[in-house]
């Protein structure tokens, strides 16, 4: 069958000799959690021909992990934007409602606490 996949090419400037074993480095652990995937790895030293190399990490399953599913916001990893569009695409009508259901480890008795302690009237 046909070739299927994405090919990066790169123009890289800069001094390979030391960073060419970070790069077959990440290469191997990207290898390592890609299982299904085949990489590759061609380089080419223009000004001196006798350094280039190449690496490849073939495909060892064929078979594709399930799609990832979305996750709740942790309280510690929102800013005022993400919150503001949390908001806009939430249907909850009461605060406590929106902490314990739009935002991970937020408990009712935690939502109920905050709103206590920021003062707002019944969670609403």
């Amino acid at each position: 069958s046909p070739w299927v996949g994405t090919e990066l090419e790169l123009l890289i400037a800069g001094n390979w000799t030391t960073y060419k074993s970070r790069v077959q480095q990440y290469l191997q652990m990207l290898a390592i959690i890609t299982p299904y995937a085949q990489l590759e790895l061609v380089y080419e030293n223009r000004s001196e021909p006798k350094r280039n190399m190449s690496l490849r990490y073939d495909r060892r399953s064929e078979q594709m992990p399930p799609l990832p599913r979305e996750i709740k916001h942790h309280p510690s990893s929102v800013n005022n934007i993400i919150i503001r569009q949390l908001i806009e695409r939430s249907n909850h009508k009461t605060i406590t409602k929106f902490l314990t259901n739009e935002l991970s480890s937020v408990t009712p008795n935690l939502a109920n606490r905050i709103v206590k302690e920021c003062g707002w009237d019944g969670g609403s």
